[in-house]
């Protein structure tokens, strides 16, 4: 599932207008060119009643605040567009941020989204 959410990001026209191929696990390149996201699993409990749940924190990183909103909000709506994955069927936003990293000079924004699908068959016995 996280591959697909992953997939589902990286497919979405909107934010691939913005970013471009910019989405990296964890940690931004060195010397990255900006705006660019980075995301990390955050937690991914075991499933309960059926469900599994991820949780998924984005970072947006971008020049200019203007900027890093308006990257924010296309990670936002696409995270929100992605229960068309087959098995998922819920998607909310938990926590949204904004940071500011006065050694990079850079403006920064942190979204935590939570995805709930069914469970998947890798816990199934």
């Amino acid at each position: 599932m996280e591959l697909d959410i992953l997939n589902h990001m990286l497919n979405n026209e909107a934010l691939n207008a913005q970013i471009s191929n910019r989405l990296y696990p964890s940690e931004l390149p060195q010397t990255p060119i900006l705006p660019a996201v980075t995301y990390n699993t955050i937690s991914k409990p075991r499933p309960i009643m059926g469900n599994q749940f991820y949780r998924i924190q984005y970072d947006v990183y971008a020049n200019t605040y203007a900027q890093a909103k308006q990257v924010a909000g296309l990670v936002e709506m696409a995270a929100m567009g992605s229960t068309v994955i087959d098995g998922l069927h819920t998607v909310y936003i938990d926590n949204h941020q904004d940071a500011y990293d006065s050694t990079k000079k850079r403006n920064h924004v942190i979204i935590d989204v939570i995805f709930y699908c069914l469970e998947s068959t890798e816990f199934e016995q």
